[in-house]
């Protein structure tokens, strides 16, 4: 089980650049892993107990740290030797990665799990122990970086240069340390378990990262004086009326931490900064989500334009139909009808301040499956462009260009005995699964050739007497903006995300 005492120790620089090189020269790293065990990604890695097919046999010092830090199973002391040279066996020790099988010395197991990602050490909580025990029920368990869940956080997050970063509800600190060596100056890693701080910082050390701090306490508590233009969150969201387990329990309605993490960015977040968080949430029958998220902002939420970015939308009855397949769930029917919850909401939420005078932006979509931080960060700033004052002027000098995305799907009906088109729609499974009906729509994407401006194509579809002739010039703006949005158009100043293999 999992105790109070944090098993790593918090050695010296040396010690850690020696526990780094051990490991590098064991080729302890994601393709090397990959490759021994058969997995696509390490998100996609299972261990020898979730019938792992690949990489079963102890030939070598890498097959040797994937029993021992990844699949959780312990060595006898004299084999590891025979696989891995004593010093790195010697330095793993001290710092407390393994240590002797409490009934029988002769043997070392892992006390964390410890696992590449992101080009980055990350240790965290064992999930099972050693007698395949379920331990992630305790309730300051440090949760690992290589879940499905932690994969959509981490490809939620945009990459763009920042200074200042802040990473909330951090856990194991990943997002901090990927944000700190990629593109921030300056991380902060922040969680209210002292249990995930005390791991955060080993993992500090671990990949001597210098420009991380990692602290303790709830929310913004620990940087309360501080500003950041970039938050990030991955805060809990599984509805409890107790907080049994840190990472998992949101409160009584699962939207207690992400409240939190929303109220405090009048304060915390500079003009021009973004906050991401990953999250489930719902609609109710009186008040959205984004309406809530903005009285969450207080007076300030004219500041603020929002992003509601889904990767899921189930009705209340789909999402306790999920729930219900899954063996030990709570019923949730109770809460979800004192809620009066019609919809469950999970994805990425993201608030972009700003400093102009303007109206605010609200938006909600569905991104694809495939979809990753470029196609979020594409739609933010597609959206603020369309906000700005001269925005009109680049849009009737664009060239709208079809998507290759894009599908045209037509429905027939017989009459007088012929098949004839009765309804149009417009559809997308890239960036974002979108669909629109119309048929006008679908004749004006129709000409979009990439070759005649948006004030071209006007003048085109006046002629040929598709629209009329006294179509106001804002209107027809207004639905090429629309069908960019949507991602079935792209102009060369906003070329779309191209879909990239996972």
């Amino acid at each position: 089980m999992i105790t109070d005492t944090v098993p790593l120790v918090l050695g010296t620089d040396e010690q850690f650049r020696a526990l780094r090189s051990a490991l590098a020269d064991l080729h302890y790293d994601e393709p090397s892993i990959c490759a021994r065990t058969g997995a696509k990604t390490i998100f996609d890695f299972r261990t020898k107990s979730e019938k792992r097919e690949t990489g079963l046999e102890l030939r070598d010092g890498l097959d040797a740290m994937i029993h021992l830090l990844m699949d959780g199973e312990a060595i006898f002391r004299s084999h590891l030797f025979s696989l891995v040279p004593s010093e790195s066996v010697d330095v793993l020790e001290f710092l407390g990665v393994l240590a002797p099988v409490p009934d029988d010395a002769n043997f070392l197991y892992s006390t964390v799990f410890l696992y590449p990602v992101a080009s980055l050490l990350i240790a965290s909580d064992r999930g099972v122990d050693l007698d395949k025990t379920n331990i992630t029920g305790e309730r300051e368990v440090v949760y690992p970086a290589i879940t499905t869940t932690t994969r959509r956080f981490l490809a939620s997050l945009p990459d763009s240069p920042c200074d200042d970063l802040l990473d909330l509800c951090s856990g194991s600190g990943i997002a901090a340390f990927i944000g700190a060596t990629r593109y921030a100056k300056r991380a902060w890693s922040t969680d209210l378990a002292e249990r995930s701080v005390r791991f955060a910082e080993f993992n500090r050390r671990m990949n001597g990262i210098e420009n991380v701090t990692c602290v303790q306490g709830d929310l913004y508590k620990p940087v309360a004086d501080r500003t950041f233009d970039r938050i990030v969150a991955h805060p809990p969201y599984v509805p409890a009326e107790e907080q049994a387990v840190l990472f998992r329990d949101g409160g009584a309605d699962g939207e207690q931490v992400l409240r939190g993490v929303i109220e405090g960015l009048p304060r915390h977040l500079r003009p021009g900064g973004r906050c991401c968080c990953q999250s489930m949430a719902t609609d109710r029958e009186n008040e959205t989500l984004e309406r809530r998220i903005r009285r969450w902002l207080g007076p300030q939420e004219r500041e603020f334009d929002l992003f509601l970015i889904a990767s899921s939308v189930r009705s209340k009855a789909e999402f306790l139909q999920d729930m219900r397949k899954i063996p030990g769930a709570a019923d949730y029917q109770p809460l979800l009808d004192a809620i009066q919850c019609t919809a469950v909401f999970y994805g990425a939420i993201v608030l972009q301040r700003f400093a102009e005078t303007r109206q605010a932006i609200t938006i909600r979509t569905r991104k694809a499956g495939s979809a990753g931080a470029d196609s979020i960060d594409w739609l933010v700033r597609w959206m603020t462009r369309s906000a700005a004052a001269d925005f009109g002027s680049l849009l009737r000098a664009a060239r709208p260009r079809l998507s290759p995305h894009l599908e045209l799907h037509v429905s027939h009906v017989v009459e007088d005995g012929r098949l004839v088109p009765s309804t149009f729609e417009l559809a997308s499974e890239f960036p974002f699964a979108v669909k629109l009906a119309g048929g006008w729509l679908a004749m004006l994407a129709a000409a979009c050739d990439g070759r005649k401006t948006t004030v071209d194509l006007l003048a085109e579809l006046q002629q040929r007497e598709i629209i009329p002739a006294d179509t106001p010039e804002s209107q027809f703006l207004l639905d090429i903006h629309k069908l960019i949005s949507c991602g079935f158009l792209e102009i060369d100043e906003f070329p779309l995300p191209r879909k990239t293999e996972n």
